[in-house]
């Protein structure tokens, strides 16, 4: 059954390998490779790509709901209790609630540079190191500009 316009699962490669004795009782195997890829022109996904690292190394300690300003700085990258990937990406655009009330965009779809979210976790800073917490690796850094550049689509 054709999946639905715009929806797809996670990368992944699966293979399957299987076995088959004839008559004579030589075994013969054959292996089949299936690669699920994104759709043209997406490289990067916030569920599969992004919320996964946000989850376990910036919701676990400091951003997650309910935090103190003091440990999230009105940051929430949080799943909510459900671990749930859209409300991580809604936390994530809804910005950062600063002390006065007032919104900051975390976010600018289709402009990483000027994303805060890539200006805090990226060189020089590496927003993490500067908490005694673990930094997102190269990949997942790469994969956050692309998923900006590329929009910043809940998908």
């Amino acid at each position: 059954m054709p999946s639905a316009p715009n929806t797809y699962t996670c990368r992944v490669t699966y293979t399957a390998t299987c076995a088959v004795i004839d008559n004579d009782g030589l075994i013969s195997e054959a292996s089949v490779t299936i690669n699920v890829a994104y759709p043209a022109g997406i490289t990067a996904s916030f569920k599969c790509d992004l919320f996964p690292a946000y989850n376990a190394f910036c919701a676990k300690v400091c951003h997650y709901t309910g935090a103190p300003y003091n440990i999230g700085a009105g940051v929430n990258l949080s799943g909510g209790p459900a671990n749930n990937p859209a409300i991580g990406y809604a936390n994530l655009m809804a910005g950062r609630t600063m002390p006065d009330g007032s919104i900051k965009p975390l976010v600018i779809p289709g402009d990483p540079d000027n994303s805060p979210i890539v200006q805090i976790t990226g060189a020089p800073r590496y927003h993490a190191n500067d908490t005694g917490g673990e930094r997102l690796n190269d990949d997942v850094r790469e994969k956050q500009r692309a998923w900006i550049l590329e929009g910043a689509q809940n998908n």
